[in-house]
């Protein structure tokens, strides 16, 4: 009877443990993922991070997110060595006479986005 009373201790020390883990886990878990969506890393990324770990989450962000840049700048060094990276230039908005006039011509709105530069003269 006492072998049996011992036995089921442990198996209810057992389950205590089990379900400690995996609520502390979890919590780690939730932590990590705030973390790791701040990072703004590809998501099927994120079953590489261990909350378990010896190397804080912290840690192991920052080597992936190192990792994720080399990948960029890898796949732009590459565009460029092949000649087919472009980068993007705006284009200046096309007016007619008639617009740029009544745009140099009204005062108000200086300062505005509207393609009038002020060269600091008073």
């Amino acid at each position: 009877m006492i072998q049996a009373q011992q036995k089921q201790i442990q198996t209810l020390t057992d389950n205590i443990s089990t379900l400690t883990k995996t609520v502390s886990d979890s919590g780690k878990n939730a932590s990590a993922k705030a973390l790791f969506d701040t990072a703004k890393l590809p998501e099927k990324w994120f079953k590489r991070i261990d909350v378990n770990s010896e190397t804080s989450v912290e840690d192991q962000i920052k080597e992936l997110q190192e990792e994720y840049k080399e990948i960029r700048q890898s796949a732009i060094s590459d565009e460029v060595d092949a000649g087919n990276y472009r980068p993007y230039v705006a284009q200046p908005k096309d007016r007619t006479e008639k617009e740029w006039l009544e745009i140099m011509n009204k005062d108000e709105g200086t300062g505005d986005s509207n393609g009038v530069a002020s060269l600091g003269i008073d």
